[in-house]
Parts: C-alpha cells; structure tokens; sequence
C-alpha cells in the first residue's frame, strides 16, 4: 500500500500592518475616553478592536515603530 503524499502549499495572506492612519487612531482613542465603547470606536474608525484596546490600556505605546531601535541618536546622525 502506498502513502498518498500532498504536494499543494497553503498560501496565508500577508497582514497589513498598520492598516490606519495615525488621525484614525487618535480620534478613536478620545471617543473612546468619552465614553464609546472599544468595539464601537474599532467599528467606527477602521482599526482593530484589539489593538485600540492594547493602546487605550497602556500595553501598546500609541505611537509605535516597526523594527530594531536605532544605534545613533538623531543628533550623532546628524553629525555624520
């Protein structure tokens, strides 16, 4: 008996990273301290529920950059 082996190759979607604007974010975060919930603020201004609620608690700075920090200050860059 022989074994049927597969040779297809699951393709999964590459995320968009920050797929919304920093404005979007900011009026969503200052509904959502007057009151609004999360679920309604993520609906209403386009940004995933779970990270508005990860930048509204604290555990996500609310502005964030991808990738390593850098080596050289601003200044020492704009020294070189």
């Amino acid at each position: 008996m022989g074994v049927a082996v597969c040779d297809c190759r699951l393709s999964m979607s590459k995320q968009n990273m920050f797929a919304y604007f920093e404005e979007d974010m900011a009026k969503a975060l200052d509904a959502m301290s007057t009151g609004m919930s999360c679920r309604k603020a993520a609906v209403a201004f386009g940004i995933p529920k779970t990270t508005l609620l990860y930048k509204h608690t604290g555990k996500y700075p609310v502005k964030r950059k991808m990738g390593p920090s850098t080596v050289l200050s601003e200044s020492e860059e704009k020294v070189l």
